[in-house]
């Protein structure tokens, strides 16, 4: 019995311990960890897709014109936008939204000015939203650009506007309007400057 048990065993390792039965750990052995993707209207989206998008949204909750007057611009410069609008390369589109922004600017410090909340301001903030969040998504997810860009500006223009407003308390309705436009111009040049690239000459 002894003899069978020993040829049973004979070139059979035993191991001699505990660690020696341990599985050694290798990354090719483990799956790596997968980020769950996000799906609008059944495309499958990045999550720094639409990241353009939301931002010139949240411009638009403070300066309705903006968004629009930073695109014209980019497109006056031979820029070209990640998503395909016809509506960009109209002369009347890009000089009128240049106009436009100005003249917004003009009015907003005007003791008649009203609150951006307003419908015919909220209007203008849809608008304005819907078409540079289009402009700013990649190519073929234009509309779930312009909805992230729309449903970042409605709800923001309500929180700017108080917050415009507490500013007016402590230093008027002019310095603060100033104050406002330079961060709101500043953040609409930076974000379509980086979202936009060189216009091809092909």
């Amino acid at each position: 019995m002894t003899s069978d048990l020993s040829s049973a065993t004979n070139g059979l390792q035993i191991p001699n311990s505990y660690t020696d039965m341990r599985v050694p750990f290798t990354p090719s052995a483990h799956a790596p960890i997968q980020h769950s993707p996000i799906y609008i209207d059944g495309k499958e989206m990045k999550t720094p897709a639409l990241l353009w998008s939301a931002l010139i949204g949240a411009v638009a909750s403070a300066r309705s014109m903006t968004p629009m007057a930073t695109l014209a611009a980019a497109r006056l410069l031979g820029r070209s936008t990640p998503g395909q609008l016809a509506l960009l390369d109209r002369p009347l589109f890009k000089y009128g939204a240049l106009a436009m922004g100005a003249g917004e600017l003009a009015g907003d410090k005007m003791k008649t000015a009203p609150d951006r909340t307003v419908a015919l301001g909220l209007l203008a903030r849809v608008m304005s939203a819907g078409i540079a969040g289009a402009a700013l998504a990649p190519r073929g997810s234009e509309q779930a650009g312009a909805l992230v860009a729309v449903a970042t500006a409605v709800p923001l223009a309500y929180i700017t506007l108080d917050a415009r407003k507490a500013a007016m308390k402590h230093i008027g309705q002019t310095r603060s309007g100033l104050i406002e436009d330079a961060l709101i111009i500043a953040g609409g040049i930076a974000i379509v400057a980086l979202a936009v690239k060189p216009k091809s000459r092909f």
